[in-house]
């Protein structure tokens, strides 16, 4: 009877080569529910034969010991552990049983074989994929995500819909899995692990790579070949030659192992420059490690480090989004003034509520009729304001010492938290919540927002409140919560509005494609022409001394806020460039005003104080007092001084010169763009 093995021999090979079949042909087959089936049909199957076999052994007098005896062995198969020694001996002796038993065991044990399979065939996919790019003719764009989160997943899918050539390699240490025992729910941790990140990362044609040990432990020294090696990106010298650019992210959520990780990196020299994106908080300490113009030396080019402070980008996509800023609610005149006070309320003042100050500083800057800068009233709310304040104080002393600021220390719903809300309600137009737990964060706005429609009934087209959502798995809810609330409330015009979401952070916009990016060339030659004495030091290699150091970091981080005002300038202007398209009356808005200012240049008129009785030059005149505001008060937030030696005219050609560069930029933008205004 012994042939008998040999078709149970074959049925088991066949299951095995439909479990680990190619990606194609598992798609097909919709692979999840294909597979789930198949292993819950061998589940079953056991558990009835260790039911059978308990039962005869002695176990029938007992339903929960047979039961549950019989649910643990049918576990157990799966990890090649066998309780047949248990079984009762006349099911042993039983040709039938054993047959069943031996093949239900085996087809067991090779769903496991099956998924390291599929890893297996992955892994030498991911060796074939690397060897083509290093004989490719045809220069890519690399992406090298280091360690694990959600930002990995949400940055590489937009790398990849907005460079679908790219070439993306995934970095993983397996770090949840090799924490996991030695124990059964340890080995199914662990294939299951490893199953969801091959998937992950098929998703998105990344190459999943393994790296030998740690990265934080991959090498004592800066040596690249050794880094490299351990990290499983032996041939990134040779892959460098064939890449258009080459970017590294540590973007995880522990600040602590990105920061490590891109210190150790930071002493490698390769042949070609590699950008290194590191997720961490934009501090004194940290910022050390930024290098924007790093250079070359003998052994080749250092990496350039970018800190991607999550709290500061999220408040750059405010400033890129004007919808979303104190711009929408400010109530512009025709002119570009304001002539009504601004009231803000910020609720944490945690990394992302003290960006938010710094932001609403700045943004909440408007220019009166008179040409002076409008009144803005802010309060801040914290329970450990007196603890942590100190260092925000100590970097921006003129918020301090303003005194339309207010930083109140008290409890987000307590007594005191109610009636400094209610003190403000009927004249309050922008708030933003933005403590650690995102569901706190939400009651709070919610509880806001209630509040400010009671003191103002149905009008509040001048209200918005921010609330900060920064875990994804949090996000649908929050939207469900915010989309019944504005649907409810939108014949009042006041909005509840999510920001700080990972998606929205980790971007390939934010990083690679933003109006900033795009505008800083033209705002460097404009410094060089109308102020070229700013512009002289900007080459961070030939600095001298830690004053020389400050003056050249303000002067970038001053470029970097000029071009974060290009929305909010042409907002003002009338452009409004909703959802990062500009319609055909924006794109001839653009127009007109470029045309405008390319023939005043062109006759040596000018836009000047004098013709400010014209619409378009008072407009003019307007936009360029608010970025003179705007200015000033990025300095009070960096703690810095206005520049020696400017005078009431340089400041005005500079700032006429810098609305000048927000129309040609945003028409080089449309230019450039891929997209075709929408109608």
């Amino acid at each position: 009877m012994q042939w008998i093995n040999i078709p149970l021999a074959l049925i088991a090979v066949w299951l095995t080569w439909e479990l680990s079949a190619d990606d194609r042909r598992r798609k097909d087959r919709n692979n999840e529910r294909y597979n789930v089936l198949i292993a819950a049909g061998i589940y079953i199957s056991g558990l009835i034969l260790y039911l059978i076999g308990f039962n005869y052994e002695g176990s029938q007098h007992n339903v929960v010991a047979l039961v549950g005896r019989s649910m643990l062995s049918a576990l157990e198969m799966f990890v090649s552990h066998s309780d047949l020694i248990e079984v009762s001996p006349e099911c042993k002796e039983n040709f039938v049983y054993m047959a069943v038993f031996s093949l239900v065991h085996f087809l067991a044990v090779f769903v496991n074989i099956s998924l390291l399979f599929n890893i297996i065939g992955f892994q030498s996919s991911a060796f074939r994929k690397v060897r083509g790019w290093l004989k490719s003719n045809v220069k890519r764009n690399l992406y090298v995500f280091v360690g694990e989160g959600d930002a990995t997943m949400l940055l590489t899918a937009d790398i990849r819909k907005n460079d679908p050539q790219a070439w993306i390699v995934w970095v993983r240490n397996f770090e949840k899995a090799e924490d996991s025992h030695l124990s059964l729910s340890g080995v199914l941790s662990r294939v299951s692990y490893r199953r969801e990140l091959v998937e992950e990362a098929d998703e998105v044609g990344a190459v999943l790579l393994r790296s030998r040990m740690s990265v934080l432990n991959a090498a004592k020294t800066y040596d690249l070949k050794s880094v490299m090696k351990d990290l499983g990106l032996s041939n990134l010298e040779r892959l460098l030659q064939n890449t258009e650019t080459a970017n590294l992210f540590f973007i995880s959520d522990d600040i602590e192992k990105n920061m490590a990780r891109t210190q150790m990196f930071s002493g490698i020299r390769t042949s070609k420059q590699i950008h290194i994106f590191c997720h961490a908080c934009r501090n004194e300490l940290n910022i050390a490690l930024e290098n924007p113009q790093a250079k070359p030396d003998e052994n080749g080019y250092p990496p350039k480090v970018t800190l991607v402070d999550s709290a500061y980008m999220s408040m750059m996509k405010l400033m890129e989004t004007p919808m979303q800023s104190p711009l929408s609610v400010a109530g512009y005149a025709a002119d570009g003034s304001v002539d009504k006070p601004f009231t803000s309320l910020v609720v944490g003042f945690g990394n992302y509520g003290r960006e938010a100050v710094r932001f609403l500083h700045e943004y909440a800057c408007f220019t009166a009729p008179d040409g002076s800068r409008t009144k803005h009233e802010c309060t801040v709310v914290d329970s450990k304001m007196d603890s942590i304040a100190g260092p925000f104080f100590i970097q921006s002393p003129a918020l301090r010492t303003n005194p339309d600021y207010r930083f109140c220390q008290c409890n987000a719903g307590s007594v005191e938290f109610w009636d400094i809300v209610a003190g403000m309600a009927d004249r309050l137009n922008y708030a933003v919540v933005a403590m650690d737990d995102d569901m706190l964060n939400l009651r709070t706005a919610v509880e806001i927002y209630n509040q400010v429609s009671k003191a103002r009934g149905n009008d509040m087209r001048d209200f918005m409140i921010l609330t900060r959502c920064y875990n994804p798995s949090n996000g649908q809810y929050v939207t469900s919560v915010i989309d019944f609330y504005n649907t409810l409330n939108a014949s009042s015009g006041g909005r509840i509005v999510a920001f700080g979401r990972k998606k929205d952070i980790f971007s390939y916009d934010v990083l690679f494609n933003s109006m900033v990016s795009k505008g800083l060339e033209p705002f460097y030659r404009t410094c060089l022409q109308r102020v070229g004495r700013v512009a002289q030091v900007f080459d961070l290699g030939q600095v001298k001394d830690m004053q020389q150091l400050s003056e050249v970091r303000r002067f970038l981080s001053q470029l970097v806020s000029h071009c974060l005002h290009i929305p909010s300038t042409l907002y003002v202007a009338g452009v409004r460039g909703a959802d990062g398209w500009f319609s055909q009356q924006d794109v001839a808005l653009i127009n007109r005003f470029v045309d405008m200012l390319e023939s005043k240049k062109s006759s040596g008129s000018g836009i000047s104080y004098e013709s400010a009785d014209q619409v378009t030059n008072r407009l003019m005149y307007n936009m360029a007092r608010t970025e003179y505001h705007r200015w000033k008060a990025f300095l009070d937030c960096g703690g810095y001084t206005p520049v020696p030696g400017m005078t009431e005219e340089k400041y005005r050609q500079y700032f006429y010169a810098a609305i000048e560069t927000a129309f040609l930029v945003a028409q080089m933008a449309i230019k450039e763009s891929n997209k075709t205004p929408k109608e």
